[in-house]
C-alpha cells in the first residue's frame, strides 16, 4: 500500500527562538510533526521530492512524500 503526502514549507515558521510550536497550527511546516504519527504507524519514506525555493520574504516551497506500508 502507498501513500502520497505533501507538506507546505515556509521559513517564517523557524523564525523565532523556539523551534517547538505549541499549537497546531504554529506546527504548519515542520516536517517532524507531518510524517510522525504516519511513521509511528509503520509507514516508511520510499521517496522524497522537492520543489520550490526563495519567496520575497523567505523560502517556501513543497515537500513530495512517498510512503509505503506492507
Amino acid at each position: 500500500m502507498q501513500k502520497l503526502v505533501t507538506i507546505f514549507l515556509n521559513s517564517s515558521g523557524y523564525s523565532t527562538d523556539q523551534w517547538f510550536k505549541a499549537t497546531k497550527g504554529e506546527k504548519h511546516g515542520f516536517v517532524e510533526e507531518h510524517l510522525k504519527e504516519y511513521l509511528a504507524d509503520g509507514w516508511a519514506v520510499t521517496a522524497l521530492h522537492g520543489f520550490g525555493g526563495k519567496g520575497d520574504i523567505g523560502s517556501q516551497g513543497w515537500l513530495a512524500v512517498l510512503l509505503e506500508k506492507k
